[in-house]
């Protein structure tokens, strides 16, 4: 073997082994894509349950709000009406 047929063996060798670098490389590539979709999905179901739970709480806690609300004005007319009638007592009492 020459040194033309040489270099020509390690030319062809060489080609070889960048092309197979070269599919290794885009499979490498694709699988990081693969696995960042991935992440990507996961995490964007995480934040809508996220956001899901938050709505839920919100609601929840606006509801709960809105009872204790009726509940004081519930007791502020109790009261009022309690007092209400105190001052009719007091004032049958002051007439007598």
């Amino acid at each position: 073997m020459n040194n033309e047929e040489r270099i020509l063996t390690l030319l062809e060798n060489i080609q070889g082994q960048i092309s197979s670098l070269e599919k290794n490389t885009n499979a490498k590539f694709e699988a990081m894509d693969e696995r960042f979709e991935s992440m990507e999905k996961n995490t964007n179901a995480k934040f809508e349950a996220m956001d899901k739970r938050f709505e839920s709480m919100e609601k929840n806690t606006n509801a709960k709000f809105e009872a204790m609300d009726k509940r004081f004005e519930s007791m502020e007319k109790n009261t009022n009406a309690k007092f209400e009638a105190m001052d009719k007592r007091f004032e049958s009492m002051e007439k007598n």
